[in-house]
């Protein structure tokens, strides 16, 4: 999904691509063609087919299986996410807890040469 859209482009492209998504699940696509499909999508449109799927009525095997892994590639994007952020905030936390050291050796040799200096 494009980053700079507006509040109702942003809707009208979930929108499209739940009703994209949706119209290829009711042609009940192969497993490879699905997942393919889910892991190009934006994660909204995800959840939205999956609402949709939930919301037919139907007791299809065949829609109830395509919700289910449209579910799970759901979670795992999610996870990968979750991953991703938590690396970076690991590396936030190393560079902060160097300028941390840094800046606690400069203070304490400032402590120490700050006074010399001035009794001279």
């Amino acid at each position: 999904m494009p980053l700079a859209m507006t509040k109702q482009e942003r809707e009208a492209f979930l929108e499209a691509e739940s009703q994209r998504l949706y119209g290829i699940a009711v042609k009940q696509p192969s497993a490879s063609h699905w997942i393919a499909e889910l892991q190009a999508t934006d994660l909204h449109a995800i959840a939205a087919v999956i609402s949709r799927l939930a919301s037919t009525g139907t007791t299809g095997a065949q829609l109830e299986g395509l919700r289910e892994s449209a579910r799970a590639v759901l979670e795992a994007r999610l996870a990968e996410s979750l991953v991703s952020t938590t690396k970076r905030l690991e590396r936030s936390a190393s560079r902060l807890a160097v300028v941390a050291i840094i800046a606690t050796v400069v203070i304490g040799l400032a402590g120490i040469i700050i006074p010399v200096l001035w009794g001279k």
